[in-house]
């Protein structure tokens, strides 16, 4: 937003239901080119210290997933949204393209991230030097579905071996005192180590 002017366009009046038309073009598995302005690599060297020299790296096209649009209001030229997005997503190329795709042209003027994965901002902390500011390895990984093993369990874990569970796909592994062993997949039959975070006889 305080780059260089490079055109002017007259913005015609936006409604609610132009502009939820246009959003369905951006919803799903879509395809976005980086803005300039971005710590891709080209050719070794960042973008954005492409662009600062004056450049204009082309970007190749990366696919991300976007969805749950909320329009929260739209005055004058001023378009105010939420989404939830995959990682890797630019923001500022949704407010690019959606702003063509509008024919009036667009730039993100703010952007504020309120959550990654199932962690809320309502739960970060001012003061992250106050124990309170830390959580659990286990709650931060609450969106994953978890199980509890036992002691033997426990020991085949740190051994990197699997453990026999009808579970299936991603799981954090925990102890009966709600401590993170590790990660693993499950197969329907037996949950495979992915990460294991202890080690040896005693743990």
């Amino acid at each position: 937003m305080t780059g260089e002017v490079l055109e002017r366009k007259q913005v015609a009046e936006l409604d609610t239901e132009s502009l939820q038309s246009t959003l369905k073009q951006f919803t799903g598995l879509i395809s976005q080119i980086p803005p300039a302005f971005s710590a891709v690599r080209i050719d070794g060297r960042r973008a954005y210290k492409l662009a600062r020299a004056g450049s204009a790296p082309e970007l190749p096209p990366r696919e991300v997933t976007v969805d749950r649009w909320i329009i929260h209001g739209i005055q004058d030229d001023i378009i105010s949204l939420s989404v939830t997005v995959s990682s890797g997503t630019y923001i500022r190329s949704l407010a690019r393209d959606i702003g063509m795709a509008l024919g009036v042209g667009g730039a993100a003027s703010s952007i504020r991230r309120t959550s990654v994965g199932a962690l809320p901002v309502s739960e970060a902390s001012a003061e992250p030097d106050e124990a309170e500011a830390f959580i659990g390895m286990l709650s931060a990984l609450r969106d994953m579905p978890s199980i509890c093993l036992n002691a033997e369990e426990c020991r085949q874990l740190s051994h990197g071996r699997p453990i026999g569970s009808g579970m299936l796909g991603r799981l954090a592994l925990a102890d009966d005192d709600g401590l993170l062993l590790g990660v693993g997949e499950g197969d329907g039959e037996y949950v495979r180590p992915l990460c294991v975070l202890m080690g040896g006889e005693n743990g």
